[in-house]
C-alpha cells in the first residue's frame, strides 16, 4: 500500500524528525526530506518547525513571511511556529503530508513523537554525544511500534558505522550533504529506505 496515497486515511501523513542531542542536524535533515517529498514523490508537503527555534527564519528574509510566519519555497510551504490560534488556518491548506521539526528536546517532543505517523530519529557520533546516545535510546520503550522510528546518523564515519550498527542496528547514514534543496543520490536512497522499505 502506497504510504502516503492510503485511499482509508482522511488526513495527511505526518514525519517526525528528532534529535537525540544537541547539534544532530534535525533542521538540516528535516529540510532535505521536505525537498525529497516535493520534488522526487511530486507531495504537497508543510514544514513546520514544532521545536520553535526559529532556526528556519534565517532561509527567508522578514519580508517574504506571510502574517502567520509562513513562506514557500520550492513548492514548500514553510510555517516557522504554530500557534494555537494559528493552528486552524494552517489545514486549510492542501496537504498530503507535514514534515515536523522536533528539535532535541524529549519533554516538549514527546506527545508529538508518539502521534507521528513515522518518527526518524536523528543523532552523530560525536564522542561526548556517545554515552547520551546511548542512554537515549532507552526512550524507545515510549514509542509504541517500533516499525514507526528509523534512526539516521548524520555525518558518521565509515569506521564508526559499524559500532554503532551494533547499537542501532537498524540505522541509517547520511554523509554531508551540501546543497540543501537538492537532496543527493545517497540521501534520496537513504529517505527511499527509511519510508518505503
Amino acid at each position: 500500500m502506497n504510504y502516503f496515497h492510503d485511499q482509508t486515511r482522511n488526513k495527511p501523513r505526518s514525519i517526525g524528525v528528532f534529535g537525540l542531542h544537541q547539534h544532530a542536524g534535525v533542521t538540516w535533515v528535516t529540510v532535505l526530506l521536505a525537498q525529497y517529498l516535493s520534488e522526487i514523490c511530486g507531495l504537497e508537503v508543510m514544514l513546520v518547525e514544532k521545536s520553535q527555534k526559529r532556526d528556519l527564519v534565517c532561509l527567508v528574509s522578514s519580508e517574504e513571511q506571510s502574517e502567520i510566519g509562513a513562506f514557500k519555497i520550492h513548492n514548500i510551504t514553510y510555517q516557522t511556529y504554530v500557534e494555537r490560534d494559528v493552528r486552524s488556518r494552517l489545514t486549510k491548506h492542501q496537504t498530503d503530508c507535514y514534515v515536523y521539526d522536533l528539535g532535541c528536546n524529549y519533554a516538549k517532543a514527546r506527545e508529538s513523537i508518539l502521534t507521528c505517523d513515522h518518527v526518524i530519529m536523528m543523532y552523530t557520533m560525536t564522542p561526548w554525544y556517545f554515552d547520551y546516545l546511548k542512554a537515549s535510546l532507552v526512550l524507545e520503550r515510549d514509542y509504541g511500534s517500533p516499525e514507526h522510528i528509523s534512526y539516521l546518523g548524520n555525518m558518521v564515519a565509515k569506521r564508526e558505522r559499524k559500532q554503532l550498527k551494533k547499537l542501532i542496528p537498524n540505522s541509517q547514514f547520511m554523509d554531508y550533504e551540501p546543497d540543501l534543496y537538492s537532496p543527493s543520490k545517497q540521501c534520496i536512497q537513504i529517505f527511499h529506505n527509511i519510508l518505503w522499505n
